[in-house]
């Protein structure tokens, strides 16, 4: 029984030692302090002349999401954390990122997700988790009128669209 203790510890540490040196981290706990947690930049308002933090992107179904560059000398990267509540539920949708942005493309149509991300250095120190941000995309409306090639009067054009599940809100044309 205490010899499968020590097989099972035995098996842990040698995974746990193949994915440090997977992830190009050193194994040298000379580090013992984690790195800072990333910012993640939150969804401007839409009057910004410049898009930053977190977004929809209107050419396709995912999320876009910023955060500020760790300033630690010796970062190895980046892990974004996902869930579908607020508080709790938070799994790792990302490997190691080397940059300072994430797109999460296996999301739902009205689901909100809330985001959060930490900082691992070489010395495999993970941050806590930064603050967490939440999104919703939501559907993309189609157009009702015009249709493709109707013929539009000269003096006034009346556009109708239909979203899904909207009853009422702000549209920008």
């Amino acid at each position: 029984m205490r010899q499968n203790k020590l097989i099972c510890k035995l098996a842990f540490c040698i995974a746990h030692f193949s994915l440090l040196i997977f992830l190009g981290i050193s194994c040298s706990k000379q580090d013992l302090t984690p790195p800072s947690p990333p910012f993640l930049i939150p969804h401007g308002n839409d009057e910004d002349s410049v898009d930053v933090g977190i977004d929809a992107v209107p050419e396709g179904d995912w999320i876009y999401l910023e955060w500020r560059e760790n300033p630690e000398e010796d970062l190895a990267g980046y892990i974004v954390y996902r869930a579908t509540l607020p508080n709790s539920g938070f799994t790792p949708i990302s490997s190691m990122i080397q940059d300072t942005f994430y797109r999460d493309q296996s999301i739902s149509i009205g689901i909100r997700y809330y985001y959060t991300a930490t900082a691992v250095d070489t010395a495999a120190n993970e941050s806590t988790r930064g603050a967490t941000v939440d999104y919703q995309l939501a559907s993309k409306p189609f157009l009702l009128s015009p249709m493709e090639g109707d013929s539009l009067p000269s003096d006034s054009i009346l556009f109708k669209w239909k979203l899904d599940g909207v009853n009422d809100g702000f549209f920008i044309v």
